[in-house]
């Protein structure tokens, strides 16, 4: 019950995501707020219609290789949903859902959300999310990591730092450097054929120790040398979201990627959305 809570919830705390501001009718950001403003408005039947008929929802993954669970059978399909979100809507009082971080890209929007269950127990825990809007609708919403208020201090270094000196390293070459913040076992991701799964096919040029060190020699050794940069990150866990970008003399690489990173160490990439945008009157230069 409490991933149907935080479906229900989840919208109306976007609201006060300082990053979903200023959307404008197109973006995904504004299909979120109209879910919002439906279901603080207790229209159901407006919060159903922002819903692609065929949407799903998904659990949270077994597999800590994976970045998408199972699909919750009980609301899939129109009548499922309208069946879960009746029910769960007339059985006040509701957790209480923050957001207290976003990034989005493309059709996909990542948050994290705060979520404090109501007394007596007001226990404190958090989600990354993951919604897919697609033609005005919610077509996909991922729940894609959890971790309690008082959870156990972490070992090793926060995935923010890890993604920062990732990033320091790819900028400055040191091939060493990189190579040395993936565990022994990391995977690599590309992006899913079927878009409900996200990222879930892995990159067999970068496998393991031999394969990455390989794939990186050659990528470190290419010209020109597209910059790194990120723009922001929201963390849940060992779960580090982020959308940056890749600026190459002719082109610009916008990226959504999700990250574990685990005592230190990177265990999974997931290149989740990229959005490529050409730099006007510039020459091709890009490395194919």
């Amino acid at each position: 019950m409490r991933l149907i809570t935080f479906a229900l919830g989840a919208a109306l705390a976007l609201l006060s995501a300082p990053s979903l501001r200023g959307a404008t009718l197109e973006t995904p950001e504004r299909v979120v707020l109209a879910d919002v403003a439906a279901l603080s408005a207790g229209d159901l039947e407006a919060f159903l219609a922002l819903y692609d008929p065929e949407a799903k929802i998904f659990g949270l993954p077994k597999d800590p290789h994976a970045l998408v669970g199972s699909v919750i059978e009980s609301m899939l399909g129109p009548e499922r949903l309208r069946s879960a979100f009746a029910k769960s809507l007339a059985k006040p009082p509701f957790a209480k859902l923050e957001i207290e971080g976003s990034v989005a890209l493309g059709e996909l929007v990542a948050a994290r959300v705060k979520i404090t269950d109501p007394p007596p127990t007001g226990r404190v825990e958090y989600v990354l999310a993951v919604y897919r809007v697609r033609d005005g609708r919610i077509r996909d919403l991922w729940h894609v990591a959890r971790e309690a208020a008082d959870a156990p201090p972490r070992v090793g270094a926060a995935p923010e730092r890890v993604l920062r000196d990732l990033m320091d390293a790819g900028n400055s070459l040191d091939l060493e450097g990189w190579l040395g913040l993936f565990s022994a076992d990391a995977k690599q991701w590309k992006r899913a054929v079927d878009t409900d799964q996200l990222a879930n096919v892995l990159q067999t040029k970068a496998s393991d120790q031999a394969s990455r060190r390989a794939a990186y020699t050659r990528a470190f050794a290419a010209t020109p040398h597209g910059r790194a940069v990120i723009e922001d990150t929201v963390t849940v866990g060992d779960y580090i979201a982020s959308r940056g970008s890749f600026n190459f003399p002719d082109l610009i690489n916008h990226t959504l990627t999700i990250y574990r990173v685990h005592a230190g160490l990177l265990q999974d990439i997931w290149d989740v959305e990229q959005v490529k945008e050409p730099v006007a009157g510039a020459q091709p230069a890009t490395p194919k």
